[in-house]
């Protein structure tokens, strides 16, 4: 004798947006894919970072955003390696003592935040 068993499965497709729930066999639904490379041209306004020696060079194309604006230098394990209020200028530099490994630059302005990861490797 066999048995069978039938299993009934209902899936919901959850709005948090909308605060509502639907079945998804009653609507047809499409997605798009989106990546962190989509959302950039939001926001054309750029931060070009880059070392030389001790220095750690910020250039901005818009630094009427700077006032007020502060720099944070991290290492991976999340210590703070320096802070710095930047200049409202198009390039602010800031004297940083780096080794070989990876920082995080986080840089608060116009009540936004850039973070950006730089890698330190002195040619010997």
């Amino acid at each position: 004798m066999k048995k069978i068993f039938i299993l009934a499965i209902t899936l919901y497709l959850i709005s948090t947006k909308w605060a509502s729930a639907s079945s998804i066999f009653e609507s047809t639904y499409s997605f798009s894919k989106i990546s962190i490379s989509d959302t950039s041209s939001v926001d054309d306004k750029k931060f070009i970072l880059y070392l030389d020696q001790d220095l750690l060079f910020i250039k901005y194309n818009r630094p009427q955003d700077l006032i007020n604006a502060e720099v944070s230098v991290y290492n991976l394990l999340g210590q703070e390696i320096t802070r710095k209020k930047l200049e409202a200028a198009s390039l602010n530099q800031i004297n940083v003592p780096l080794q070989n490994t990876c920082y995080l630059v986080r840089i608060n302005y116009s009540g936004k935040v850039y973070t950006q990861k730089i890698i330190v490797k002195t040619s010997m």
